[in-house]
Formats: structure tokens, C-alpha cells, sequence
């Protein structure tokens, strides 16, 4: 939930790249990012273990989001240089539910 917020308050156009282990685990995050109303994020995810791929994906985002799993190797991948933010997933529907209100708040103060 502090995750999806956090994503939710960057200002529209913000460019992410997202870092899991399985497929599995990105369709869980992408979709709970839609059910935040957040489906339209300019979001590239990927599960590459390749460190050429994680840079290359990687440079042309603004912020980097990681699976507490892969936050060493993308974070030796990328470098100082990028904001990275750890994703644990632990969100069900009804939470996602009701953290909308408060998206939608935040982007119309915006």
C-alpha cells in the first residue's frame, strides 16, 4: 500500500522500470497498480537477470521499482545514479479498493 502511494504522488509522465523474479509476481504488481487506477503509468517491467538488459531498460526510466528479491542486482546494475523503490506485495483488492479515494485525491491537489 505505502508503495503504490508512493508511485501514485510522482507527477504525470514520470517514466518507471520495474524488476521482478517471475512473471507471476509482475502481473500480481501490474495489476494491483490498475486496480489503484494507476494503469497509466509509462511502466516498462521485465524479469531479465542480464545485467546489459537491466541497464538498458533501466535508462530511460526515472524511477527503477524492484521485488525486494532482485534489489542487489539491479541496484549493481544500475548504479547511484537512479531512484530505486522496493515493491512488496501484499495488497488484496478491498485495500486497493480503498486506497483510490486517496490517489484521486492527491493527483487533483496536484
Amino acid at each position: 500500500l505505502e508503495t503504490i502511494v508512493k508511485i501514485a504522488r510522482y507527477p504525470e509522465g514520470t517514466r518507471f522500470a520495474f524488476f521482478c523474479i517471475s512473471n507471476e509476481f509482475k502481473f500480481k504488481v501490474e495489476n494491483a497498480l490498475k486496480s489503484a487506477g494507476l494503469d497509466n503509468l509509462k511502466l516498462t517491467s521485465s524479469i531479465t537477470k542480464d545485467e546489459n538488459g537491466i541497464k538498458e531498460i533501466s535508462k530511460d526510466a526515472d524511477v527503477i521499482i524492484v521485488s525486494p528479491g532482485r534489489m542487489e542486482d539491479v541496484k549493481r546494475a544500475v548504479g547511484p545514479d537512479k531512484e530505486i523503490i522496493s515493491f512488496d506485495y501484499n495488497l488484496d483488492s478491498d485495500s486497493a479498493k480503498a486506497i483510490i479515494p486517496k490517489i484521486v485525491e492527491m493527483k487533483n491537489k496536484n
